[in-house]
């Protein structure tokens, strides 16, 4: 059985309503739909009792902050201090990771799962720095170190993989919101996970063009499967643009070169007519290999084989249907 308790407490004379159905969950179904033609006569209801183990993760923020103001000048500093502790030792009978699944020191999540438990104890600590001014040129900088009080390490099986504690830079500008460059750096001391990217992006009205290239000296690929581990170099150079046309017609392109095998590995191009009403795109996508880079940054892997036409349909404030052309000029959907 159920019971649910209404009570409106917005003015002195409080009401209350109680709904209570012998049936339990299943009864309360039917009362919601009684006003509906239902498709199926009877609710559909699974009841049991399942043990799991409970993932406990103490996590301690510290910050302060800093500003000056001088003019038309603003500036911030905000230096910090996070600790993070799980302790999953006592979970006998599975795959450990220990000091959890964090790529770069700028990741604030961990990442956890069905395959493995984490026993961590991190600390994380670096400052961020703000520069703005009345010209719209804004200077964003941040510098911070991952410390592990043990060995950052997968255990699966018989093989142990250690992870990285790296030493993260990362420098915004943008300049009077014409010009916007990035530039971050993540340094590991035995170098399999130090990376490097930039990237400089132009926008106006009638365009906006991206150029972006990334670097990994030497990652550590690990096939779960076959229990392999291989050396892999990323470097790897993007261009992305978008145009519009006219009026009602814009399009898009992009083009992801392996500069390490001299070749390329995804391209995009698209199409989109726009008026009053609606919008209708077409979209072109050639798949070569994996983009790495994409796997590493956002933790998603979507790859598109070989060759393949998108088609996107919308009626304005209806609905849509498919994927706008935005979501493949962009890196993470691939």
């Amino acid at each position: 059985e159920i019971t649910i308790v209404f009570l409106d407490n917005r003015s002195a004379d409080k009401k209350e309503t109680l709904f209570h159905f012998e049936g339990g969950i299943g009864e309360f179904v039917k009362y919601l739909d009684k006003s509906k033609k239902s498709l199926i006569e009877k609710p559909i209801f699974i009841e049991g009792i399942k043990n799991n183990d409970v993932l406990s993760t103490l996590n301690i923020n510290q910050s302060l902050k800093f500003y000056k103001f001088s003019g038309n000048k603003k500036f911030f500093i905000k230096p910090f201090v996070n600790f993070t502790i799980s302790d999953q030792k006592d979970i006998v009978n599975k795959n450990l990771v220990f000091s959890g699944l964090r790529i770069n020191s700028r990741s604030e999540s961990l990442s956890f799962g069905d395959l493995f438990l984490s026993d961590e104890k991190d600390m994380k600590i670096g400052f961020n720095l703000r520069l703005k001014n009345e010209k719209e040129n804004n200077l964003n900088f941040n510098i911070n170190k991952l410390y592990s009080f043990e060995t950052k390490s997968i255990l699966f099986e018989n093989s142990r993989l250690i992870l990285p504690e790296p030493l993260s830079i990362s420098l915004d500008y943008q300049f009077k919101k014409n010009i916007l460059f990035k530039t971050f750096i993540s340094i590991d001391k035995n170098e399999d996970f130090s990376s490097y990217s930039n990237s400089i992006n132009f926008r106006e009205n009638k365009y906006n063009i991206s150029l972006n290239h990334h670097l990994i000296k030497n990652i550590s690929i690990f096939s779960l499967k076959s229990s392999n581990q291989e050396k892999k170099k990323i470097n790897s150079l993007e261009f992305s643009a978008k145009f519009n046309l006219s009026k009602k017609w814009s399009a898009g392109i992009k083009v992801i070169d392996d500069l390490e095998q001299e070749k390329s590995i995804n391209s995009v191009i698209s199409f989109d007519y726009e008026n009053d009403g609606l919008i209708v795109g077409l979209t072109y996508i050639n798949s070569r290999e994996l983009d790495w880079v994409s796997i590493l940054q956002n933790s998603t892997f979507r790859d598109y084989h070989n060759d393949r036409f998108r088609l996107y349909f919308e009626l304005k404030g209806l609905g849509s249907l498919g994927r706008p052309k935005e979501d493949y000029l962009k890196r993470r959907s691939l």
